[in-house]
């Protein structure tokens, strides 16, 4: 049986096989007098070379099931390898960098670069990655070349049979994007004072992730299933940057251009009717997001100016156009119903945009640092309204709007500025006050069309002496707009949180402090309150604090040790009311809920140098704990307390490292991953659930616990033992 070699495992063995080769058939020594071999010298017509090549491999065991575990398939068994080759020029001018990382299943990563020193190089980098979504999800769905979804022709077109048809139709879908990213660029130094610097990337993902649509005539129904995923972004970008007449200055121009391939929408089948009839289609057509482009062209600039104190003036000027003339989808794809004509046959929406920052510095005394900004940023929407003729739009496949409707495209304007002053004392105490202004100007479609916020900010730093180091921040808000006026329709007390006038205050502490050079704490504290205080329903009042700290200590210069803890802690309180058919419009239905929030995080770092230089080890410990709750009362005793939600996640890992030789070196690496999900919202749910008429995709979050295990060989060549750890990073 043909046994399968990686590509990028040959494209290494390749290399290193011909470097000696090449160096007899040129007429150099393979090896200069006296050294230990090729691998720590190589040269081809005084090109030198050096770079590395790991191989390595992981086993896993444990009850590893879980989606969450498997998300980015990082902790698949098997093998892996990445390497670098590196070349440079005799002169030492010109310079080549290759590298190549072969890691799990659909996950790769190619690049080379290279070019002259202080004049050009080119780029060119590609990887290829995977997201996992679920391993144990269940469908009755399968996907068509089209991408559009089937049911199985034995199925039941009824609500009464759904509960046989789950059990009969059952499989497990792929649901998993496969990624690539590439992209290629460089520089070229054009004179002394410019620089051009351009790149192209595309970023291409194809698969299914999990997706639903929904039915809402009489009894609202979800159909939930693999959603396909086709698409494509491409994006150029090039910068021009010099300096002239004693301004630095810099021209960018960046293009986006997104492709989906699915531009007429996903078909899927309806698993509760299958012919066409009045409120139920036979097949429900949803949308994706549509082909667009954006441009944006940007101009920065900076000059430093000559006054009797020191002042720098900086600021940027940007444009940018968005469009998108994607087709429109019809009405419906019901048709025991007239399709109503469309108003257009396409958005042609355009959206102009326009940005500003300025930014000065000054220095007007010796002890004094003054700073003033200012944003301007205008989102200008040229999209056409678009007018719906009344009896020409249909809702939930069984209406016929009887009224017009008038499309409101939104377009906002905002602004701020902020002015600062820094005073620094002779006792190492400084000072810090400013005032800020925000200000947004909306379309006359949003409940308030002028909102403004005042800011003020106070910071003090206090560097007492060498240990200790003291820092302590306030920061105050103060919101309010002109008035609220309600879209009909809506309750009129409502109040939309980023609308509605508010307070706000901040504080937090800061302490460092290191009594002796091997001994460090550090601890730090927090505390927010939004209140939006004329607001009777909707969001109320938000309170969060935090407070956490660290402690490293070197007790020898062979061990090191550091441990942290962190606190958060926040509720939110909220009103509203149910509106229902039929429903009086009182106080006795409203409904208050309290959403709180808390999460814990600790863990602890040990570095041992068991043999310096030679044989290192590290032991680590990382917890993580979060806790929900959402507790509600009112609405006549209908208000009920969701399930809380708890989730728990630890992590031990031990790591030894042995440098066998300056060109070989060994790494062995065990961990334990356990995570404990107790969370209602990933309760796995079947494919259907009783007394209910939707379909579900039965994700569910299982408990995981998995022993990992690592090793690794290194081999360095050409003296590239201390470079190439930074180099593979990204590998």
């Amino acid at each position: 049986m043909a046994r399968h070699v990686s590509s990028p495992v040959l494209v290494l063995a390749a290399a290193l096989l011909l470097a000696t080769p090449i160096h007899a058939s040129n007429g150099t020594p393979a090896q200069a007098p006296g050294s230990a071999g090729w691998w720590n010298g190589w040269s081809m017509n005084g090109w030198s070379m050096d770079g590395d090549l790991t191989l390595g491999g992981r086993a896993t065991t444990g009850d590893t099931g879980s989606d969450k575990f498997n998300e980015y398939k990082t902790d698949k068994p098997g093998f892996w390898t990445r390497g670098l080759l590196r070349f440079e020029s005799p002169d030492k001018s010109y310079w080549l960098h290759t590298g190549i990382g072969f890691h799990q299943e659909n996950d790769q990563t190619w690049r080379i670069n290279g070019g002259r020193y202080g004049l050009w190089n080119l780029e060119l980098d590609a990887k290829r990655f995977a997201h996992r979504f679920g391993e144990n999800a269940i469908t009755a769905y399968s996907r068509g070349n089209d991408g559009n979804l089937a049911l199985p022709s034995g199925w039941v077109r009824s609500a009464a049979a759904l509960p046989t048809n789950a059990a009969t139709f059952q499989s497990r879908p792929d649901l998993e994007i496969d990624i690539w990213d590439a992209k290629a660029g460089g520089s070229w130094r054009i004179s002394d004072a410019f620089e051009l610097t351009a790149d192209y990337r595309i970023l291409s993902k194809h698969g299914q992730r999990p997706g639903s649509v929904g039915l809402f005539f009489n009894n609202p129904n979800y159909f939930n299933h693999p959603k396909p995923v086709n698409e494509k972004t491409q994006q150029f970008q090039a910068a021009l940057n010099g300096k002239l007449l004693g301004v630095d200055l810099r021209l960018d121009y960046l293009g986006s251009f997104f492709d989906n391939h699915f531009d007429d929408g996903i078909m899927v089948d309806n698993p509760l009717a299958g012919v066409d009839a009045f409120g139920t289609p036979a097949r429900v057509r949803y949308s994706q997001m549509p082909d667009n482009q954006a441009h944006n062209f940007t101009l920065t600039g900076s000059r430093a100016f000559k006054v009797p104190f020191p002042v720098r003036m900086s600021g940027s000027v940007a444009y940018g156009r968005r469009l998108q003339n994607d087709h429109f989808l019809p009405f419906t794809s019901n048709s025991a119903l007239p399709n109503a004509p469309l108003p257009a046959q396409s958005l042609n929406g355009r959206v102009n945009t326009w940005m500003a920052n300025f930014f000065v510095t000054a220095r007007p005394a010796r002890r004094v640092n003054v700073d003033l900004r200012y944003r301007f940023y205008d989102f200008d929407n040229r999209t056409e309204k678009l007018t719906i003729k009344a009896g020409q739009r249909i809702e939930d496949d069984s209406l016929i709007d009887g009224s017009a409707h008038i499309t409101a495209p939104n377009d906002y304007r905002r602004q701020n500025a902020d002015l600062n002053a820094t005073w620094r004392l002779p006792s190492g105490l400084k000072l810090k006050g400013g005032a800020g202004w925000e200000n947004w100007k909306r379309a006359s479609t949003r409940e308030v069309g002028l909102l403004n916020e005042w800011k003020g900010r106070a910071r003090l730093d206090w560097r007492a002496n060498s240990w200790l180091w003291t820092q302590l921040r306030y920061d105050f808000g103060y919101r309010v707009g002109n008035r609220y006026d309600n879209i009909p329709g809506e309750f009129v007390d409502q109040r939309k949180f980023d609308l509605a006038d508010r307070l706000r205050h901040e504080a937090s502490l800061l302490v460092q402090l290191d009594p002796r050079p091997d001994l460090g704490f550090t601890f730090n504290a927090g505390f927010r309150d939004l209140n939006y205080n004329h607001s009777r329903y909707g969001a109320l009042d938000t309170r969060s604090w935090f407070a956490g700290g660290d402690v490293g200590w070197q007790p020898d210069e062979r061990v090191g040790v550091r441990a942290w803890y962190t606190f958060e802690w926040g509720r939110s309180y909220q009103r509203s009311r149910n509106r229902g058919p039929g429903l009086p419009d009182t106080s006795a239905f409203d409904w208050r809920s309290r959403i709180g929030d808390s999460s814990q995080t600790g863990g602890v770092d040990v570095d041992l140098a068991i043999i310096p230089e030679k044989l290192t080890a590290k032991l680590s410990y990382l917890i993580t704990d979060s806790f929900s709750e959402t507790d509600t009362t009112g609405d006549l005793g209908a208000a009920v307390d969701f399930p809380n939600i708890d989730n728990l996640r630890q992590v031990t890992k031990a790591l030894l490292e042995y440098q066998i030789s300056e060109n070989l070196s060994v790494n062995f690496q065990y961990r334990y991953e356990k995570g404990n999900f107790n969370d209602f919202q990933t309760d796995p749910l079947g494919l259907v659930r009783p007394g209910r008429t939707d379909l579900y995709l039965n994700q569910a979050i299982d408990d995981y616990h998995a022993h990992i295990f690592e090793w690794g060989i290194t081999f360095y060549f050409g003296g590239a033992k201390n470079r190439s750890a930074v180099s593979q990073r990204d590998l």
